[in-house]
């Protein structure tokens, strides 16, 4: 049976959009390492612009993969395997896109934060990571739409640890507001708080660790060390 001529047109646009695509996400996943490094190092003006020029490598890639499925619409329906491969390719470039994205508004954050006191950092932490979940959500959800079976076998190892690091950054970002709260709390944004601090002295074993041989009470107000008493002797 030969195929029908929408369906030879169409296979002729994916493969003339194939060479695109690679450019593109070739690009979009080398910025993305970079600037995961650059952030790293606490490069945040360079990792802030690799992270928009990955975004915007994937979102051309996302493009580019939108307008074959248009013309390839009679071709995924006669070859299955054709659309399980566009829906892949799709899934892992949404992934990159959004990624990018969080890591922009991430960076952006610590830029921010750069002469801002602990409180206003712990919130603005908590304020990007609010944003950033619908992100998360949407990629790990296009995680879970990956077909290993397409990806080739070299690769397929590479994707899987990038599907169940997409979950685990999801989840971790998800409990981040509330730590983060919790963490505004101690030190002192709603009221004053007070600790005492034990030094203990490990070459004499006590049950919680040493003999306790001072202490000090700290006052934090809004972040802020506010007090501190250190008894004599």
């Amino acid at each position: 049976t030969l195929l029908p001529i929408a369906g030879l047109s169409s296979l002729a646009s994916l493969a003339g959009s194939r060479a695109k695509l690679v450019e593109t996400g070739k690009a979009g996943q080398s910025g993305l390492l970079t600037a995961g490094a650059k952030l790293a190092q606490g490069d945040f003006a360079r990792a802030q612009s690799l992270f928009s020029s990955s975004a915007q490598s994937f979102t051309t890639t996302l493009e580019t993969i939108n307008d074959a499925q248009t013309r390839t619409f009679h071709l995924g329906s006669l070859l299955p395997g054709t659309r399980d491969q566009i829906r892949t390719v799709k899934a892992l470039a949404t992934i990159g896109n959004n990624m990018a994205k969080v890591g922009e508004m991430i960076t952006r954050s610590f830029e921010l934060q750069a002469d801002a006191g602990l409180l206003a950092r712990v919130e603005t932490m908590s304020q990007a990571a609010l944003a950033a979940s619908p992100l998360l959500r949407e990629a790990s959800r296009e995680a879970d739409r990956i077909d290993l079976e397409v990806i080739p076998e070299s690769e397929r190892a590479s994707v899987a640890l990038l599907t169940d690091a997409v979950g685990e950054i999801e989840r971790s970002v998800r409990a981040l507001p509330a730590i983060a709260n919790a963490a505004s709390e101690l030190l002192g944004k709603s009221s004053r708080k007070r600790y005492l601090v034990l030094f203990q002295n490990d070459a004499e074993l006590r049950p919680t660790g040493g003999f306790i041989g001072s202490f000090a009470e700290i006052t934090l107000d809004r972040g802020e060390i506010k007090d501190i008493q250190i008894p004599a002797g």
